[in-house]
């Protein structure tokens, strides 16, 4: 009896054991995002705010936003300043103070955008 329980549980952790190998990534080179560039736009304050974003497989290389009909001063600011903030961060970062709306858009935009480079489809 001792050996019939041995051995169900030397099978039962074996069975875990190729479990875990079966779902462990197959490389650490394995990338998020399939690489390129992706655009997508979020409102703004004064309308459309549109970004693009670029990534390699695992990190975002390149951010630009463009939105014509924010506030001059305010808006301009968040599409001046938070595209280089995203790419030293690899990610979202604060909302650059008084431009919520313009910053909200941006963040909306590259969300989308990244969702299309990790292959998802927006609708």
């Amino acid at each position: 009896m001792k050996r019939l329980k041995l051995a169900a549980a030397l099978l039962a952790t074996f069975a875990l054991l190729l479990t875990a190998c079966v779902n462990a990534p197959t490389s650490d080179k394995a990338g998020v995002y399939v690489p390129g560039t992706y655009t997508a736009s979020g409102q703004g304050f004064g309308g459309a705010v549109d970004v693009s974003v670029t990534v390699d497989t695992k990190k975002i290389t390149a951010v630009s936003a463009k939105g014509e009909n924010e506030t001059e001063g305010i808006g301009s600011m968040a599409i001046a300043e938070l595209p280089a903030q995203i790419v030293a961060a690899n990610g979202k970062v604060d909302a650059v103070a008084g431009a919520t709306y313009t910053s909200t858009a941006i963040f909306e935009a590259l969300d989308q955008a990244l969702e299309k480079a990790k292959g998802k489809v927006i609708e």
